[in-house]
């Protein structure tokens, strides 16, 4: 399992995925993860392209959500929002802290969206 644990490996093979083959299906998804282990795939992640701020959005978005679809919950939670958002204010701002992330994202603060999670 990846160190980031079971609850998003879903959600980051399918926003890598995505990010790669926007058209891509669950079933590409899935793939995909299966030949992680590969030594193909492995070069891909190292591949060096770079993709746009939107480009990657819509990846990590797309990829939450078919996660979460994929894992028998009807949309998104609390966790993997906070996620999307995290990933995306840290491609502006690498060294953001969480409380950086809830005042980018949120009309919280810190101490109530850190409830919710």
């Amino acid at each position: 399992m990846p160190p980031y644990g079971a609850r998003f490996h879903r959600a980051v093979n399918a926003a890598t995925t995505l990010l790669i083959n926007p058209a891509a299906t669950w079933t590409d998804i899935q793939q995909r993860y299966r030949e992680s282990a590969d030594q193909t795939v492995a070069a891909e992640n190292n591949d060096p392209r770079t993709y746009t701020r939107a480009e990657a959005a819509r990846a990590v978005n797309a990829g939450i959500d078919l996660a979460a679809e994929h894992s028998g919950r009807n949309q998104p939670d609390d966790l993997d929002n906070f996620l999307g958002n995290a990933v995306i204010t840290l491609l502006d701002e690498p060294n953001a802290t969480f409380d950086d992330i809830v005042f980018a994202c949120y009309d919280d603060e810190p101490d109530e969206v850190r409830s919710w999670l």
